[in-house]
């Protein structure tokens, strides 16, 4: 006879001390992986990551002048504006400092939270065994700890919070699946949807992608259910929670709605790195299916649902369809749900006595890739004597709110940040001539040899505003125009201004 894993079954809450032990272990991941981003985000005098300054400047110009400097969704900045201002309210530091410090401290503790949803479903799966805690801790440090995770520290916050989304969105669809008529249940999956959508647009696509496999999987299993009008409203509350974010999107960022459309021609092309992936996991993902659909455990339909709408999310977001840049983005975002497969099937198969080799697996896998992560981070693309030329050279601007400093990647960000002028990247479009002052900041070569020894992985994010191509041009590369003369000349940068009269 097969054992019956319930949807709605109750965890073994009379065993009060395997629950204090779930409930230590996710604490115990959760303040790991906030201990490891503070060590990484705090052992360098300047913030990580190339992208590092773009946070504290989006925030610091959003707080004193009600708007982002560079189009994007917004929700990130908003939460970094609140910790900020609760920053400036309880200590003595300059809006620059605090902003900085609250996209530090942002970063470290609030990624960390994915591990809440895979430890409640692992909980609840497993029924509270301790026997199915290690690998669910294992499947939690896969997105909390793995290196992919950590190289975005200090960087890539909006697709971190992102993925912190499509995390607590896959559990509140396993919750809604667990009484699908009960209408209500789909709001939380509709309000996610909007945070989602606020927060990245490929996060949000993302989400939305494997939500609807896990929903089209369970309108496969129980086709007599859709013959409802109460499963109907439930379809309807999803598709009002995509069309909400997407109305948000083009009422607070119109540039990023425009871009949404021009996406679809962009995305597609080929990746070798997802070709590769592909041949390796796309076997495991069918074993596991096989072997779920097969186990001694009789999956309810609402648990089968999230096995194989969560396996196709990953299949999908790793597929080698996508072009390099948005491949990039893609598999990285593919490790959160398959933390929650991994949780599933190593709860669900741990009932088969037999089938426990895969389990030591996952955890020597993810223990390996957690210690890897110590030493697989960027560092700062810029030092502190550095940064502080930079605000050497703000002293320097009369008229900061009518100058734009173009600069390379990443050092934009530090411009804009440290000198509160606007600034834009050498490749970007932009009407110069509305400005009364184009400054052109060039790093010297004591600046481009520290930035060479802190390379960041190439294919930034195509999501943002205004950042590189798919290669990401080097901080080296930068064209000064001739019709410029020099004003600046320090130790770590040369900065020119354009003659606007050569122009006119």
């Amino acid at each position: 006879m097969h054992q019956k894993l319930s949807i709605e079954s109750t965890p073994r809450t009379g065993d009060i001390s395997a629950t204090r032990s779930w409930c230590v272990a996710a604490v115990g991941i959760i303040a790991l992986a906030i201990v490891v981003r503070l060590l990484l985000n705090f052992r360098h005098a300047m913030a990580p990551g190339m992208d590092a300054a773009y946070y504290p400047m989006q925030t610091q110009w959003l707080i004193e002048n009600g708007e982002l400097q560079l189009s994007a969704t917004p929700l990130t900045f908003w939460l970094h504006a609140i910790l900020t201002k609760v920053i400036i309210a309880v200590s003595s530091l300059s809006l620059n400092s605090a902003a900085a410090l609250s996209a530090r401290l942002f970063d470290c503790f609030i990624p960390p939270l994915i591990a809440i949803p895979i430890m409640r479903l692992g909980f609840h799966w497993s029924e509270g065994r301790r026997s199915a805690l290690l690998v669910c801790v294992a499947a939690a440090a896969l997105v909390v700890l793995s290196p992919p995770i950590m190289r975005m520290a200090g960087d890539l916050q909006k697709n971190t919070l992102g993925m912190l989304w499509m995390g607590f969105a896959i559990w509140a669809m396993r919750n809604s699946l667990a009484a699908p008529k009960v209408w209500w249940r789909w709001l939380m999956p509709c309000f996610i949807f909007v945070l989602a959508g606020l927060t990245h647009i490929g996060a949000f696509g993302a989400t939305v992608a494997v939500l609807a496999g896990c929903l089209f999987c369970y309108a496969v299993l129980d086709k007599e259910l859709w013959q409802t009008r109460k499963i109907a409203a439930s379809v309807a509350m999803l598709l009002l929670g995509v069309a909400i974010s997407t109305f948000l999107i083009a009422w607070l960022t119109p540039s990023q709605f425009r871009r949404m459309g021009s996406l679809l021609s962009q995305i597609f092309g080929f990746s070798p790195t997802g070709l590769a992936m592909s041949a390796i996991i796309y076997p495991v993902l069918f074993w596991l299916m096989r072997k779920l659909m097969s186990s001694k455990t009789s999956l309810p339909k609402g648990d089968k649902a999230i096995a194989l709408g969560t396996a196709f999310g990953v299949g999908l977001l790793i597929a080698p369809i996508f072009d390099g840049a948005f491949a990039m983005r893609f598999q990285l975002m593919a490790i959160v749900p398959a933390a929650f497969l991994l949780a599933l099937s190593a709860t669900a198969l741990e009932w088969d006595r037999h089938q426990t080799w895969h389990q030591k697996g996952i955890v020597v896998v993810a223990g390996l890739l957690a210690l890897a992560s110590l030493f697989s981070t960027q560092g700062p693309v810029i030092t502190q004597e550095a940064a502080t030329e930079l605000k050497q050279i703000a002293t320097t601007l009369s008229d900061p709110s009518n100058t734009i400093v173009v600069a390379p990647h990443g050092m934009e960000f530090w411009a804009g940040h440290l000198m509160s002028c606007r600034v834009k990247h050498t490749s970007a479009p932009d009407d110069l001539s509305i400005y009364r002052r184009v400054l052109f900041l060039q790093p010297t070569e004591k600046t481009k040899s520290h930035g060479r020894r802190r390379r960041p992985p190439p294919n930034r994010d195509r999501w943002t505003p205004h950042r590189p191509d798919e290669h990401g041009p080097s901080q080296q590369r930068m064209t000064i125009p001739k019709d410029t003369a020099k004003v600046w000349s320090g130790e770590y940068f040369t900065l020119y201004e354009l003659n606007h009269s050569a122009h006119e």
